[in-house]
């Protein structure tokens, strides 16, 4: 009689390695499927239209539709506008692109996920650029030691022994260099990309009231020690008078008019003028008439350097004048002898500028009308009433 043999199970490592290799199949199946949902789903068409919704109700609305995954930080989301959008057949990356545009939000998407991020700042290399150039004086000589500045930073460099700089300054639409040196006109010159910037430097004015003009020299104010007035062109036009000595008359109180009560205002006879009282009187009655009293104590006056008449200040137009230096002590006789004892009226005239053709023109009107005002004027019957109670016509 025979026995039947019994199948025997196999061993329990080989059924391990069996189940294991199983599981890895399927694995494998379902990341093969789960792509090509996705992809699926990428390309799928969706018709999306939302009117100020919120930003994570329109990614719940593309995940239940297309079975992705979104990722997002909430906080990402807190500060994202509301959305209104109305699009047809369009895919899922054109509508994130229109969702997401101006929310300052980037996205990736892979292996059926989207990752929503904040959009990364680029900042832009900022550029440089080199200007170089050189500075004169108007004479064409190098000017050393230059101060060259960006305008509105501190950055900035100086010139050479030559006159040349070299400045690398951050690049911008508008660039203003500033060139600045003792006893020049600080000068703005804008960059406009041109190879060398060369700039001219002039010399900067001396102010009027930093000197004192002799008729000789000039010498710094506060090396002077005499006594001197100082009027400049503005002063003029502020007191200005019927003529140019009462102008100084209105503005010095050094300056003396005798009263003439013989011709009084007649335009034609020169007035008694002094400034550091009457050196010298007249002997009779014959040179008094005569005016020697007028012409001894008249003071000296000087324009341009040259001695002119009385007469021709008083009709000299104040427009053309710059300043005035009245110099009334001893410190004028120093510098023109006994000429300067009466003291010195210094002229200084507004110089022309080359090449410019400059025309003056000034009209006035004077109006000398009395006031009537007060008076009781009587009309044409009133005055014959009058007559008429007078006896006139009786």
């Amino acid at each position: 009689m025979k026995k039947s043999h019994e199948s025997c199970p196999p061993s329990t490592g080989k059924w391990r390695k069996l189940v294991l290799i199983m599981k890895l199949k399927l694995f494998v199946l379902l990341c093969c499927l789960q792509t090509v949902n996705a992809n699926v789903s990428a390309q799928q068409r969706l018709d999306v239209s939302f009117k100020d919704a919120s930003l994570e109700t329109v990614i719940t609305y593309l995940q239940a539709q297309t079975g992705y995954e979104f990722f997002y930080l909430e906080s990402n989301l807190a500060s994202a506008s509301r959305v209104t959008v109305d699009l047809k057949q369009e895919t899922l990356p054109e509508i994130l692109d229109e969702v997401l545009k101006g929310q300052g939000l980037a996205y990736e998407m892979k292996d059926g996920v989207v990752i929503i991020t904040a959009a990364a700042v680029e900042d832009e290399e900022q550029k440089s650029v080199t200007v170089k150039g050189k500075v004169t004086d108007e004479a064409g000589q190098a000017l050393p030691g230059v101060t060259v500045l960006l305008k509105g930073t501190t950055l900035g460099t100086a010139t050479d022994v030559e006159g040349n700089y070299v400045l690398q300054i951050p690049s911008s639409e508008a660039i203003t260099l500033v060139f600045s040196f003792i006893g020049m006109d600080a000068q703005e010159v804008t960059y406009a990309g041109q190879a060398e910037l060369n700039v001219v430097m002039k010399a900067a004015a001396t102010e009027i009231d930093e000197v004192v003009v002799t008729g000789i020299f000039k010498k710094a104010r506060e090396s002077y020690t005499g006594a001197v007035s100082t009027i400049d062109g503005e002063d003029l036009q502020m007191f200005r008078g019927q003529n140019l000595v009462q102008t100084l008359k209105n503005m010095d109180i050094s300056i003396n008019l005798m009263a003439d009560n013989i011709n009084g205002s007649n335009p034609n006879r020169m007035p008694q003028i002094n400034i550091r009282g009457n050196s010298s009187l007249p002997m009779d009655v014959a040179e008094y008439n005569q005016e020697a009293n007028n012409s001894v104590n008249t003071p000296l006056i000087i324009m341009d350097g040259f001695e002119i008449a009385l007469e021709r200040l008083m009709d000299y137009n104040d427009e053309e004048i710059e300043s005035i230096n009245i110099l009334k002590d001893a410190a004028a006789t120093a510098i023109y002898g006994s000429r300067g004892s009466n003291g010195v009226i210094v002229v200084t005239t507004k110089q022309p500028e080359p090449g410019k053709l400059r025309v003056n023109a000034e009209v006035g009107i004077d109006l000398e009308v009395p006031d009537l005002t007060s008076y009781d004027l009587l009309n044409a019957a009133e005055k014959l009433q009058l007559e008429w109670d007078l006896g006139l016509y009786m």
